[in-house]
């Protein structure tokens, strides 16, 4: 895609979109940072005991998760900057709880080809946010304290 399609893009997007897009752009590489800083657990901690803040926007759950996931998947595929699965879950778990919502992050892992692979995503009610809803076939979730923030 051209920089002026890019651009024609941004531009037809709402108000909240470009901002909940420009919060994501910075919140994907900062927790990519922050996690090698802190930690995962301290970061996990901060992240998940972050009160979910009454939103002052007319948007609905559903319309929320909708367009944090949006702008997560925007700097995922837009941005230099995109991060990895962790941090963008925990960037999408942020700008969730910012709109008064609960979600989960959740780590699985798996052994493919003689090979450990980790991934992480999020679930709000029983829906996968940032990934296929068939991520749990793929990857076998971890439990207790390290899945849930």
């Amino acid at each position: 895609m051209s920089l002026g399609a890019r651009w024609r893009t941004y531009r037809a997007l709402e108000a909240r979109e470009r901002r909940l897009f420009w919060h994501a752009l910075a919140l994907v590489p900062a927790m990519h940072v922050l996690v090698r800083v802190v930690g995962f657990n301290r970061l996990q901690r901060r992240v998940g005991a972050r009160a979910p803040v009454a939103s002052r926007s007319p948007l609905t759950p559903l319309d929320a998760r909708r367009l944090c996931t949006l702008a997560v998947s925007r700097v995922k595929y837009h941005s230099p900057l995109r991060g990895n699965c962790l941090s963008q879950s925990l960037a999408l778990v942020w700008l969730l709880r910012r709109e008064g919502l609960t979600p989960t992050l959740r780590l699985g892992v798996r052994l493919q080809d003689a090979k450990f692979d980790a991934h992480a995503w999020v679930e709000d009610e029983g829906r996968v946010l940032n990934d296929t809803p068939d991520v749990h076939t793929r990857f076998a979730p971890l439990t207790g304290r390290t899945g849930t923030p």
